[in-house]
């Protein structure tokens, strides 16, 4: 259990830094702990097995007294179920092998999807950088033409502004003009 959740730690640590690669590696370490595991266990079974035997061997070759046939068979009841506890363990220890590797294959499908998701965003990405360089009024220039386009626009309503000004004062100066002109031509048939 304690191997496992090493694995585990380290592989999520892996996993967020995407370096597959430890993953992988990390993976394989962790299987060939279980098969180590695994290869303990059968040899310990074995032993039982062979124990087994003998003591089976030595009931049946001796002749002893009830007590030493009684602990005999005690221990053989023991190392049986012993047996089929290791058996149940190792078959645990195979599901599980097998559930991991299952897990890396989909951790290993979604990956692929994601990398192909993330060339076809960086393809687009690219492409409108291209798009943008490749015009020829820049984002810089637009902004600049903005600008200046305010600034003309301001110009243009002050010069408009002053040119009413001016057309009203021109049309006071001709009105004014007009009446010194109309009482000059009164003053000159007053004299003729």
């Amino acid at each position: 259990d304690k191997a496992f959740f090493r694995y585990l730690g380290a592989s999520y640590t892996a996993f967020l830094r995407g370096d597959e690669k430890m993953t992988e590696q990390l993976e394989v370490c962790l299987a060939e702990q279980f098969e180590k595991d695994d290869e303990v266990l059968e040899k310990e079974i074995e032993e039982m097995t062979d124990t087994n035997a003998v003591i089976v061997e030595q009931i049946n070759n001796m002749t002893m007294g009830g007590q030493d046939l009684q602990q005999y068979l005690h221990k053989r009841d023991a190392y049986t179920t012993d047996l089929a506890q290791f058996h149940d363990l190792i078959n645990q220890m195979d599901n599980h092998v097998v559930m991991l590797r299952q897990k890396k294959s989909d951790k290993h499908s979604a990956l692929e999807d994601n990398t192909f998701k993330l060339s076809s965003v960086n393809a687009n990405i690219s492409n409108l950088k291209e798009i943008i360089y490749s015009q020829e009024i820049s984002f810089n220039m637009a902004k600049d033409l903005q600008c200046q386009a305010k600034c003309i626009s301001e110009v243009l309503d002050r010069l408009n502004s002053l040119h009413k000004k001016k057309k009203n004062l021109a049309a006071q100066k001709t009105m004014g003009a007009t009446e010194f002109w109309n009482k000059i031509q009164e003053l000159v048939q007053s004299f003729n």
